[in-house]
């Protein structure tokens, strides 16, 4: 499902980024490539709930966070309460569904975009996709 959205003009500065509850070789991968961006930031690496609070609350652009076992496609339980606490948050899901690893971007009022199956260059992609999409409207 693609909900029609607006994108804003030019962003200004470094997307900052923050990863959580990553398998690991996903984890090392991404991190990886994201401090090697020109364009991102990678601000924090959060290992539970506690920590994503912690450095969503500094100002992050994007939280890339992985799904729970029996991720099941659905909005993670986190992700509503940081979307209303944090309305410019977007959020790129990342789990198994049906045996298939894709991702999911959230942002304000719960819109959602299904990004498909997933790769580092996709996923870099999605990141740079959710950084430009305005979300006051």
């Amino acid at each position: 499902m693609i909900t029609p959205c607006e994108y804003m003009d030019d962003p200004v500065g470094p997307i900052r980024v923050v990863v959580a509850n990553l398998s690991s070789a996903i984890l090392q991968t991404l991190t990886d490539q994201i401090k090697q961006q020109n364009d991102m930031e990678l601000t924090g690496q959060a290992q539970d709930a506690v920590e994503v609070l912690t450095f969503v609350s500094e100002n992050v652009d994007v939280l890339v966070l992985g799904a729970e076992q029996g991720y099941n496609g659905g909005l993670p339980g986190i992700c509503s309460h940081l979307l209303t606490e944090y309305p410019r948050l977007k959020i790129l899901v990342i789990g198994s569904n049906s045996g298939v690893e894709a991702s999911t971007l959230y942002w304000l009022g719960l819109r959602k975009w299904h990004s498909g199956e997933i790769n580092t260059t996709a996923l870099l992609s999605n990141i740079r996709y959710a950084h430009k999409l305005n979300p006051t409207v």
